[in-house]
Formats: C-alpha cells, structure tokens, sequence
C-alpha cells in the first residue's frame, strides 16, 4: 500500500485545509481497505517540528471501506481543521498556525511514509462594504387651521 499525500495551491492559514491522499496498491490489482485513525497517520512539519497529527486528531480521517487499485489511485480528503496545531484531544484552543512553507507526510499502518511540500498562504483580509443611508428628511407638516 503507497499513501501520497498533497495540499492543493491556494491554501490560506486560520482556513480548513484539505488533504489529499492518494492510495495505490503494490502487488494486487485491486484490494478493499479500510481508512481509519487506526490505519493511516497524516501530520504536517515545518521547520522539522510536527505542527499538527492525526494521532492527537484523529477525528479528522473520516472511516470509510475503498477499493485501492494498482493502476489508478483512490483519493480520499482528510481535514486540517482551521490549520490550527493539534495538541492532546485536539481542543480549540490549539493556536493557528502562520502563513509559511510546510512538509505533510502521511503512511499506512506499517508502511513506509511518502511527504510533499506545500505553502499555507495569508488569508485575504475581509472586505465590508457599507452602503451610505440617505438623511432623513422631515416630512412637511399639516396646517393646523382649517383650509376652505
């Protein structure tokens, strides 16, 4: 079993970031397997520090049964919830992480890891537009004296 992982270009810090992995079979044509927290191990690096895991977060692989084939890969999506750091139980309360250049690696139980570089980007700061209101202006009054 060959795990490869990759973060397509565009992703932004403080956002989800998907993880793709592809999967591919060695020897047989096609197999069935299980993705799980207990059978592949995501974790992103920078500067040779893990930032972020699986282990600590394993909510983030989504079980599911695949057919994994020797000649075309499966892809399946995990989540880098909100590109915050994992930490025991995987809280909100971890810290985001900062724009920057990153190394995710991922590997099946007992397999050997496979990793990519990637670039976590700023996000765009958001833009608000106000729409100006007119003045009030005072309605004319009625006369108080009756008109003939």
């Amino acid at each position: 079993m060959v795990v490869t992982p990759s973060v397509a270009e565009g992703a932004v810090a403080g956002r989800d970031v998907p993880v793709t992995l592809s999967l591919q079979t060695r020897e047989s044509e096609a197999c069935t397997w299980q993705v799980s927290a207990s059978t592949v191990v995501v974790k992103v690096v920078s500067d040779g520090d893990d930032v972020w895991t699986t282990r600590q977060c394993p909510q983030a692989v989504t079980d599911q049964a695949v057919v994994i084939r020797r000649a075309v890969p499966t892809t399946v999506q995990v989540v880098w919830h909100e590109a915050r750091e994992s930490t025991e139980g995987c809280t909100r309360r971890a810290d985001w992480v900062l724009p920057g250049t990153f190394t995710v690696a991922a590997a099946a139980l007992g397999g050997e890891p496979a990793q990519a570089d990637f670039v976590l980007g700023a996000p765009a700061p958001e833009t608000i537009q106000v729409t100006p209101k007119a003045p009030k202006t005072k309605k004319a009054k009625k006369p108080t004296t009756p008109v003939n």
